[in-house]
């Protein structure tokens, strides 16, 4: 079980990575955009998609402009030990 909160690091640190700065404001829109059309859904079970949509394309690309460096140094250097100057 103690694998597993580092493993979802390093997957949002790639998941950010690969989206990169210059699809930032793409994925923006597309969040705002599914957030607008959550208000204009009729029926609850398409709010909920909208809803459930629209946090995962912002709520990532605001954590990275909250904090950067907890992706960074926190995700990789949860594993890593140092021993006799190698590491292992």
């Amino acid at each position: 079980m103690e694998h597993v909160l580092p493993v979802l690091e390093l997957y949002t640190l790639l998941y950010t990575t690969l989206t990169g700065a210059v699809l930032w404001p793409i994925f923006v829109i597309f969040g705002l955009f599914f957030f607008y059309l959550t208000f204009k859904a009729e029926k609850t079970s398409k709010k909920i998609i909208f809803i459930l949509l629209s946090m995962s394309f912002i709520l990532p690309r605001f954590l990275v402009l909250y904090d950067p460096d907890y992706f960074i140094f926190k995700g990789f250097n949860l594993d890593v030990h140092v021993k006799h100057g190698e590491i292992i």
